[in-house]
């Protein structure tokens, strides 16, 4: 590290913080029957949940999902085997039994986290990243991240963060609201 700290090529070195997903009740919070009847229901549009994966064969979802990337296996599977992401896609977007929020968008995933829901900050980067890339593709409009660590902080995500604050500023940048539980 100290060696890396003179070397002239190194422009910054950053911790790698570890994340992990955050579970929050929200369909009943924010009252989403209201927002229905005034018309906002997502069509047309996409949100890509950069989480554990999402379940794209469970009935309230499939209907709803196109698409998405698998960090761990490096594939185009993001099958969820933990279920906190498939619960976030639900919020989102559920539209069968169950109704989410935007009951009509339509769900992307980039799996960011373990079956333990367990991740890094480099591997979310990624997930924005892809967002991004994969934009015009999706017509990916939002990013939703339930996720966080277990610290308390004082000040603003850009200045302990500066790396993920830099791909959440180039995804607003780019037109895609993000959205952070925590």
């Amino acid at each position: 590290l100290n060696k890396l700290k003179t070397d002239l090529n190194v422009e910054r070195i950053e911790f790698n913080h570890p994340m992990q997903i955050f579970l929050q009740d929200t369909i009943n919070i924010i009252h989403a029957k209201d927002v229905h009847d005034m018309g906002y229901t997502g069509n047309g549009q996409a949100v890509c949940v950069v989480d554990t994966g999402i379940n794209y064969n469970h009935p309230d979802l499939s209907a709803n999902y196109l698409g998405g990337y698998d960090v761990y296996n490096n594939d185009s599977n993001p099958m969820d085997d933990n279920g906190h992401g498939t619960h976030v896609a639900g919020i989102v977007a559920a539209n069968g039994g169950v109704k989410g929020i935007a009951k009509n968008a339509k769900l992307v995933s980039f799996k960011v986290f373990d079956a333990s829901g367990y991740g890094s900050e480099a591997d979310i980067i990624k997930g924005i990243e892809w967002c991004i890339e994969h934009k015009a593709e999706y017509n990916i409009v939002a990013i939703s991240m339930s996720l966080g660590t277990s610290s308390t902080y004082e000040t603003y995500c850009d200045a302990l963060f500066p790396s993920l604050g830099n791909a959440v500023n180039t995804a607003v940048n780019n037109g895609i609201a993000v959205i952070s539980a925590t």
